[in-house]
């Protein structure tokens, strides 16, 4: 059986199928035009005396085609019917659609992606729970968002990571078992978190607003996203300090900004180079049609895969920036 659902093809600035859906029984698949017998004559009427505008004598036949063989040859100029979308059956795929720019995603892939943002949702509730409901609330503000955001887009391996080092209860418990304050493997898992959750809100924030404010949807350029995407995120990060730290000043604006340049553009760089690359692999190599838009579940998946790859990519960035002796978070904490 063929199915259809949801086709749109555009030629030019012109809609020739809008939002087509139609699904085709098994059974045989007629010509739309048979071959004629070699004998059978052209219907176009017999005019000996028609003549070329250059005085020639014009065959009657070249007018409106000729018949070569049984098959029907149009006549110059004519331009031939499009193809259409739907490909016959083969070895491969016998009566699937053929996934142009207005098809749809296999099935196994939807419920892939609905499956993986679930889970991240459900990981999202944990730790809403733990933070809220059960009061261990974080002593800076801005890392309850950190860590809510981060749980989102990895999924219950992140859950573990703040039960280990996210919540404030664990940080008591090493101190009163004669364990370091903050051990090497809690500041960097903090720094990244950090870092990645302005990548990833950035992430969310710039692609809905460039695909509502975008007057083709079709008409998409992944160097604009990235720069929306990237800006963003730093923009994000400067916030986070600015009300993060105590009181509120135009000099408070300065010193976040300060603060991320020299602390967090590294780690978000790399975070993001990571998330660009795995995005232009995705547009482009291995889900390239239908396109990928924040309108599928499929383009929050792929999203939500990229974020991964830049969160592993950034921990060694992080790791080298504390090795060097660059201090990734104050002094002293609130909960010590």
């Amino acid at each position: 059986m063929i199915q259809l659902s949801h086709l749109t093809k555009r030629y030019g600035d012109r809609i020739v199928v809008d939002d087509l859906s139609f699904s085709a029984q098994p059974g045989t698949v007629q010509p739309m035009v048979r071959e004629r017998p070699r004998a059978l004559e052209p219907t176009c009427p017999r005019r000996s005396d028609s003549a070329s505008a250059s005085g020639r004598r014009e065959h009657p036949i070249s007018r409106c085609g000729r018949v070569r063989h049984g098959r029907l040859r149009s006549a110059p100029g004519r331009r031939h019917r499009p193809a259409s979308p739907l490909s016959h059956s083969d070895a491969g795929g016998a009566g699937r659609p053929a996934c142009g720019r207005g098809g749809m995603q296999p099935t196994w892939l939807l419920a892939l992606s609905w499956a993986s943002l679930a889970v991240g949702v459900v990981s999202f509730a944990i730790v809403v729970a733990d933070t809220y409901l059960r009061g261990h609330r974080q002593p800076v503000r801005v890392m309850e968002i950190v860590w809510l955001v981060t749980v989102l887009y990895i999924g219950p391996a992140a859950v573990r990571l703040y039960w280990n080092w996210g919540r404030p209860e664990a940080f008591s418990r090493r101190r009163q078992e004669g364990q370091p304050r903050r051990p090497r493997r809690g500041i960097v898992v903090t720094h990244v978190s950090r870092c990645g959750a302005h990548c990833a809100l950035g992430f969310v924030v710039a692609e809905v607003a460039l695909y509502v404010v975008r007057s083709d949807p079709a008409q998409e350029s992944l160097w604009v996203d990235y720069a929306g995407d990237y800006l963003t995120a730093v923009t994000i990060a400067v916030l986070f300090r600015y009300f993060g730290a105590p009181g509120r000043s135009v000099t408070k604006v300065w010193h976040a900004l300060s603060t991320v340049v020299r602390v967090e553009l590294l780690t978000i760089t790399a975070f993001e180079v990571a998330l660009f690359v795995w995005l232009t692999l995705a547009h482009r190599v291995v889900l390239p049609e239908p396109p990928l838009r924040p309108d599928s579940p499929t383009f929050w998946f792929a999203g939500q895969l990229g974020l991964i790859t830049g969160f592993l990519a950034a921990w060694p960035t992080a790791s080298w920036q504390l090795g060097r002796g660059l201090r990734l978070e104050p002094r002293r904490l609130p909960y010590d």
